[in-house]
C-alpha cells in the first residue's frame, strides 16, 4: 500500500463539480470537499474547479480551488460556460474527476490526450430523466430530459465511472452504459459527526423529530408538514412532540403557512443552519426523517444520522433500501397515511440503537483508499 501511495502521488487529478465549499449548495458540495480534503491527507494534489459560482481563486500548496461562473440549474448552458472559461486548464491532469454526472460533457471536450476521466454517479440524471413520485413542471421535464441525454451522448469518454449504491449502478447498465466501467464505492461520512458519540443524552421527556435538507417537492417535506400538523392536533401527542425542519428552499412558505399555528406555539421550528452546527442538532433529536419522493442516490443525511447514532424513518426508495437495511424504518414512497404509521410505530416504541455497522462501510479512509486504487488502475492502463 505504501508503495502505491507513493505512486499516487505523482497524479495530478482536477476535481470538477458545480457545488463546492464555501456554502455549499447540497450534499454534491460536501461529499465532493470531504473527498478531496481526504485525497490531499493521502499527498495527492488536487486542483477543484467548481462552475456555477462568481469567479474566483483560493491557492495553497496542496492544490487551488477554483470558481468560475456559470448556470448551475442549466446543466447544458452550464457546460458551455465550463468549455469556454476551462480551455486549456485541464489537459495537465492525469485524472479528472467529475463529481456530479451533468458537466460530464465539459470534461471530455476539454481533457488532455492522456487524461482519464472518473465520474461520480450520485444522481440518476445520466440513466433516466426523472424518478420524481409527482407532477412536475413542463420546463422541468424539458430541463431533465436534454440533461439525460446530454450526458448520454457523451458517456463514452468516461474512463471509469463511482457508483454510490449497487441500485445506481444496475440503474445504469439497464440505461446502455457499460458494467465494467462502473464500480462500487459508497459515499463516506463526515467525521465532525461521529465525535458527538460522546456527549450525554438529553432527557426533557419531549420526542424530537429532525428533517434536514432542501424544503423542495421531490425532497417529500410537505407530507412531513401535514403529517406532523395532524400529530401535533392529536391530544395524545400535542405535548410530547418537537419537529425540527432544517433547510430552505421555494416551499418554506408553504409549510411555514401549514404549521403557523404549531410554529406560534414552539411545537415546531423552521430555519437554515451552518453545516458545522448541524452534529448538534442530530444529537439533540430523537429520530431523522427522510421522506423523499424520489429514488435519492445516497444522502448524506442518512450518514449524518448513523454517524449520530439517530434512527432513521425513511421512504423505501431504492438506495435507501439498501443503504439503510437493518438500521431504519421505512414507509411507502409518496404515501402520507404510509409516514404517518411508521412515525406512530417509533413513538409507541422508540429505541435509539447502533450496530455500528455503517464505521466499516462509510469510513473515509477506507472509501478513499478505492477511490485511489481505481485511479492508479486507470493511469496505468
Amino acid at each position: 500500500m505504501e508503495k502505491n501511495m507513493r505512486h499516487s502521488k505523482k497524479l495530478r487529478v482536477a476535481l470538477l463539480t458545480p457545488d463546492f465549499p464555501p456554502n455549499p449548495r447540497g450534499g454534491c458540495g460536501v461529499s465532493s470537499n470531504l473527498l478531496v480534503q481526504e485525497l490531499r491527507k493521502l499527498g495527492l494534489c488536487v486542483d477543484v474547479y467548481r462552475v456555477g459560482k462568481k469567479e474566483i481563486a483560493e491557492k495553497s500548496s496542496s492544490g487551488n480551488i477554483y470558481h468560475f461562473v456559470g448556470f448551475r440549474k442549466v446543466p447544458m448552458i452550464n457546460n458551455l460556460f465550463a468549455v469556454i472559461l476551462l480551455r486549456g486548464r485541464l489537459k495537465k491532469y492525469d485524472i479528472i474527476h467529475v463529481y456530479n454526472m451533468s458537466l460530464i460533457p465539459a470534461a471530455v471536450l476539454l481533457k488532455g490526450r492522456d487524461s482519464k476521466i472518473f465520474a461520480t454517479i450520485n444522481n440518476t440524471n445520466g440513466a433516466v430523466a426523472s424518478t420524481f413520485v409527482g407532477k412536475r413542471k413542463f420546463k422541468n421535464k424539458i430541463n431533465d430530459w436534454l440533461t439525460t441525454w446530454m450526458i448520454k451522448l457523451f458517456r463514452g469518454g468516461v474512463d471509469c465511472y463511482i457508483a454510490l449504491t449497487a441500485f445506481l449502478r444496475r440503474l445504469y447498465i439497464e440505461n446502455g452504459y457499460v458494467g465494467h466501467k462502473i464500480k462500487m464505492v459508497p459515499n463516506m461520512y463526515d467525521e465532525i459527526f461521529v465525535a458527538k458519540r460522546n456527549k450525554e443524552s438529553r432527557k426533557d421527556g419531549h420526542v424530537r423529530i429532525l428533517y434536514v435538507g432542501q424544503l423542495g417537492d421531490n425532497k417529500g417535506v410537505l407530507d412531513l408538514a401535514v403529517v406532523c400538523k395532524d400529530l401535533l392536533n392529536d391530544k395524545k401527542w400535542k405535548d410530547k412532540l418537537k419537529v425540527k425542519i432544517i433547510g430552505d428552499g421555494k416551499l418554506r412558505g408553504v409549510i411555514e403557512t401549514i404549521l403557523k399555528r404549531e410554529i406560534e406555539s414552539g411545537s415546531v421550528e423552521i430555519f437554515n443552519e451552518q453545516y458545522e452546527d448541524l452534529p448538534d442538532e442530530y444529537w439533540n433529536s430523537d429520530l431523522l426523517i427522510h421522506p423523499a419522493k424520489w429514488d435519492e442516490p445516497f444522502s448524506r443525511t442518512w450518514l449524518e444520522a448513523m454517524a449520530s447514532e439517530l434512527p432513521i424513518l425513511s421512504s423505501d426508495n431504492s438506495s435507501a433500501k439498501e443503504v439503510l437495511a437493518g438500521y431504519a424504518i421505512f414507509f411507502k414512497m409518496g404515501d402520507r397515511e404510509s409516514l404517518k404509521r411508521a412515525m406512530l410505530e417509533f413513538l409507541k416504541n422508540k429505541t435509539r440503537e447502533d450496530d455500528g455497522f455503517f464505521v466499516e462501510r462509510f469510513n473515509p479512509k477506507k472509501v478513499t483508499n478505492k477511490i485511489v486504487k481505481y485511479y492508479q488502475i486507470e493511469h496505468e492502463i
